[in-house]
């Protein structure tokens, strides 16, 4: 399991998130092609949304190889899942993202499913994401099931 907050944030608002785990020691890491990347905040960029804050001070970063190439292990707790909201322009819809802190215990994690939304209350969206929203864009929420 785990503890997770979801939110609607968009690129430049993430680059601030991004700066501040920076600040406080952490690396940025993703996953490119079959292998794990690790840096700072030059690895940010447009059209990647999903990222992993990595706190060295925290423990080693534990990776396993799958299918899909090299990942990051479920036991590995020193990871923070973060990313921004996807947003599309042409379907007008917001995809929420999250922070997600492992705790320790795991099952077998199944494919997501996602939900629109006809309407929610915005508690914690910037400005630009509440605009879009008057524009008739939906907002997604984005379940995995089995963690």
């Amino acid at each position: 399991m785990g503890r997770q907050i979801n939110y609607y944030m968009e690129y430049e608002s993430f680059i601030k998130l991004a700066e501040k785990a920076v600040s406080l020691g952490c690396e940025i890491v993703l996953y490119d092609d079959r292998k794990i990347v690790r840096g700072g905040l030059e690895l940010i960029v447009p059209g990647t949304i999903n990222y992993r804050f990595y706190l060295p001070k925290a423990g080693e970063l534990k990776t396993r190889k799958t299918d899909l190439g090299e990942r990051i292990a479920f036991e590995c707790l020193s990871i923070i899942e973060a990313g921004y909201s996807y947003i599309d322009a042409e379907e007008k819809r917001i995809r929420q993202n999250r922070l997600y802190v492992p705790t320790g215990y795991y099952r077998k994690i199944n494919l997501p499913q996602t939900f629109p939304i006809s309407s929610l209350k915005c508690r914690y969206c910037s400005d630009k994401l509440i605009e879009l929203r008057k524009q008739a864009f939906s907002l997604l929420i984005v379940y995995i099931i089995g963690r």
